[in-house]
């Protein structure tokens, strides 16, 4: 068969790496079919690009937000009626507007959670430009013959929210995907160093509304007010969101540098050395379709801290220990309750490893979205 992939919204963080993996993965397993890959450009997808794998980039002159009606509505028409492929992959949330067949796969947990405390912290532009992709996801899904998602909770939710026939929602677990060991251990910053008696808890994140990262402020003020031996590192890039260097202006203002030390952002090659220098991973997060985070955290036999939300218990079951995301009182609690117990941390390190072991990898991953295909393909 072909088959075009629309990949044009994965492009930058855990959505890139979900449309990089599968394109890796399909040069190997993905049968005797050609792919024809809708991508933004400068995101790594031409170097992906094989004998079975056909790169399309997005034209610089289109590459612009403001741009996405004519893309959708005329580029990518166009390029359907040139390529003429037999089945459609749009990876990206939102069905494409034409009447063909096509897998839709979806991954945005503000179609199935609405979370007003959220809404609240979007700036007017952020609470727009969401809003409008709503609306999209609501237009494009008629569009698709079947809906991949990544858990079952996911699966659930979709269904109730949107009315949809549970045979048209297929769930294909999230792969296993950890980054490569790189020689970036040096290149760490000096304060990872581990000080006497200290707990150290990574939040390795991007800025989100939705990942809560304030409510760490809060956390850290009742570190230093205890006297607590804990230190929270922290990713944010003071360029990825308005709210961002706040979050980080906030750390120096309210003098909790020594408590929350936030490093910036990280190269993945640095990944597995980060999580060697810490005794535990914690996101506060408030929404999630799939965090590949957890996954990352019990591959390197790191304890999860996380919220109490069905997304994450979906994931990490048993492994993870559990708090409310607003309440900071509780999250230090759960974290200096669980190192008071070495024996049940222990252990649910050791059911991390286990659960993530029991994960597929890439290969089975992509050979599942083939399968999919295939069967719309037939239809």
């Amino acid at each position: 068969m072909k088959i075009l992939v629309n990949a044009l919204a994965l492009k930058a963080a855990g959505g890139r790496s979900v449309g990089l993996n599968f394109l890796r993965a399909v040069r190997k397993v993905g049968g005797n079919h050609t792919y024809y890959v809708i991508a933004p450009r400068g995101a790594g997808y031409e170097d992906v690009a094989s004998e079975s794998v056909v790169v399309h980039p997005l034209p610089k002159s289109l590459s612009h937000l403001l741009a996405r009606g004519i893309v959708d509505y005329w580029w990518v028409p166009n390029l359907i009626r040139k390529l003429r492929p037999d089945v459609i992959f749009s990876m990206g949330n939102i069905g494409l507007p034409v009447h063909h067949r096509q897998l839709v796969l979806f991954h945005n947990p503000y179609a199935i959670y609405e979370d007003a405390e959220v809404w609240s912290r979007m700036d007017w532009r952020v609470r727009l430009y969401i809003r409008t992709w709503l609306m999209a996801f609501k237009r494009g899904l008629p569009y698709a013959s079947l809906v991949a998602v990544q858990t079952h909770t996911a699966k659930r939710r979709l269904e109730s929210r949107y009315s949809l026939d549970p045979r048209r929602v297929r769930v294909v677990p999230n792969a296993v995907s950890v980054a490569v060991p790189g020689d970036a251990s040096g290149s760490l910053p000096r304060l990872l160093e581990r000080r006497s008696g200290e707990r150290q808890l990574l939040c390795l994140t991007r800025y989100y509304p939705h990942k809560n990262v304030e409510i760490l402020l809060r956390v850290g003020e009742l570190i230093r007010a205890r006297n607590v031996p804990v230190r929270i590192i922290s990713t944010i890039g003071e360029d990825q969101d308005p709210r961002a260097a706040a979050f980080v202006k906030e750390i120096k203002d309210r003098r909790l540098e020594d408590v929350i030390v936030n490093i910036g952002p990280v190269d993945m090659s640095s990944v597995p050395a980060l999580y060697a220098s810490v005794d535990g991973m914690i996101l506060p997060t408030l929404l999630e379709s799939f965090s590949g985070t957890y996954v990352e955290a019990m591959h390197y036999g790191v304890p999860v801290f996380t919220s109490d939300r069905d997304f994450a218990r979906d994931v990490c079951g048993d492994a993870a220990y559990y708090f409310d995301p607003l309440n900071p009182k509780g999250i230090l609690d759960t974290v200096t309750g669980a190192f008071a117990e070495p024996a049940e941390l222990e252990r649910r390190v050791a059911l991390g490893r286990e659960t993530v072991a029991a994960m597929p990898d890439w290969f089975e991953v992509a050979r599942a979205y083939v399968a999919l295909l295939e069967e719309i393909g037939r239809r």
